[in-house]
């Protein structure tokens, strides 16, 4: 039988009295009892009969069959009541036949999507690609985690939208079209932290940001939808609030846990989820050790409330796939007044002393640091900016294979970070 595809539908179609008959299958899967999917018969749009099947079970297609074939001899009738021409038709033991040619090599046709292939090594040298430095790789899972209360909505809020609207005021970002997936919080509070977070990045208040708030209900349960958004709006950048709402079981155990991060991966290859910790420790995310195993980046986010009531967020890379955990902690400050968030910004390197306390700064991460910022500079123009010992910083860049020379200036010699891709 020749099977088609396009996006997860394989299909089947044939020409009958002028019109396509269509076999159809989704969401195919194998479970303990056979092979299970979504099944359904169309004639041209108009669907005869659907249902979700243990294909191999011969009654269940005898079923759908029948229903098919019921309905299929009903619209025939019609059209003949109308005065047009039925050049064939089909039996209902001709239709019983198709579905079950269709049925019997439809999970052969979906190997083929997972086969192996012969996979050549890229020798381009190409840099890493971030959505967000250096905290959200391009085609990466992201775990943003820290106790309740600490500003992490706030945080990732303003990463979708810095990446939503190509903003570069707090991270360097490449734009992607982003989806925030709500199950924590209403509506009416989402639209007004938008607004605040909107107006912190420089923004208008009411730039809309793709939504979809499901308080209440998890991730399993919105899940579909939420992949017809990703395809309808061609998404490249999922927020989750919050990945203890997967819907998939117990977070502690390991197959809940890999289900969800499955899901995921398979929702947008480019996703944050904000996680939470156990109670009385907060340097490490609750829950299975899979949850980290299966993200690329891990963040742990800390805090510090100032007596005027900023709040300082510090951010740390716990894990790293494809780069290195030595990245500098990237500090914010959130200002709030009456009507909740005033402000966002980078936060002076003096003003939350036990935020600078918990992360000791080297030499190394404070020039990575400014030549992330910067793009390229020399040793004695980074030594004006830091502080630092300019013949340390020269000898750490000739020697340190994290730094790359750039270009010559005259007699200066411009160096940037070796990791650095496209964006600067």
């Amino acid at each position: 039988m020749d099977y088609k595809s396009q996006d997860d539908l394989i299909y089947h179609d044939e020409e009958l009295s002028g019109h396509l008959l269509i076999f159809q299958c989704e969401d195919i899967r194998k479970e303990h009892t056979g092979i299970h999917a979504r099944v359904a018969i169309l004639r041209d749009d108009i669907n005869l009969a659907w249902t979700v099947a243990n294909i191999e079970k011969d009654e269940e297609r005898t079923r759908l069959s029948n229903r098919a074939h019921k309905m299929l001899k009903r619209i025939e009738e019609e059209e003949k009541a109308q005065g047009k021409v039925i050049e064939e038709t089909m039996s209902a033991d001709g239709l019983k036949l198709q579905l079950d040619n269709f049925c019997a090599g439809l999970w052969r046709e979906h190997l083929k999507t997972t086969a192996p292939e012969l996979l050549y090594g890229d020798d381009t040298d190409q840099p890493l690609e971030f959505v967000l430095r250096p905290f959200i790789v391009k085609g990466g899972g992201t775990l943003l985690f820290a106790p309740p209360g600490r500003g992490k909505s706030f945080c990732a809020q303003a990463m979708i939208v810095s990446v939503d609207a190509g903003v570069n005021i707090l991270w360097p970002v490449q734009q992607a079209n982003g989806l925030y997936i709500n199950l924590e919080r209403s509506a009416q509070s989402v639209r007004q932290r938008l607004a605040r977070v909107n107006r912190a990045l420089g923004l208008n208040a009411t730039r809309p940001l793709l939504t979809l708030n499901a308080r209440g209900h998890s991730l399993f349960d919105v899940y579909d939808a939420a992949r017809l958004a990703v395809r309808k709006y061609d998404i490249g950048f999922v927020l989750l609030d919050s990945v203890s709402r997967g819907g998939f079981g117990d977070l502690t155990e390991n197959n809940p846990v890999n289900k969800a991060v499955d899901a995921l991966n398979n929702l947008c290859p480019t996703w944050l989820g904000i996680a939470h910790t156990p109670r009385g420790n907060e340097e490490h995310l609750y829950g299975s050790i899979h949850w980290e195993a299966g993200a690329d980046v891990v963040v742990m986010l800390s805090s510090e409330l100032k007596d005027d009531g900023t709040l300082g967020i510090g951010l740390s890379v716990d894990k790293a796939n494809d780069f290195s955990t030595k990245q500098p902690q990237h500090t914010l400050a959130l200002e709030f007044n009456h009507n909740g968030l005033s402000a966002l910004r980078h936060a002076e390197k003096w003003e939350f002393p036990e935020l600078a306390s918990k992360h000791k700064v080297t030499m190394k991460e404070q020039v990575m640091d400014y030549l992330l910022d910067i793009g390229k500079a020399s040793a004695t123009d980074i030594a004006k900016e830091t502080g630092l010992d300019r013949g340390k910083i020269s000898t750490l860049l000739h020697n340190d294979g994290s730094f790359v020379m750039v270009e010559r200036k005259g007699p200066s010699v411009l160096y940037g970070v070796r990791s650095q891709g496209s964006v600067t």
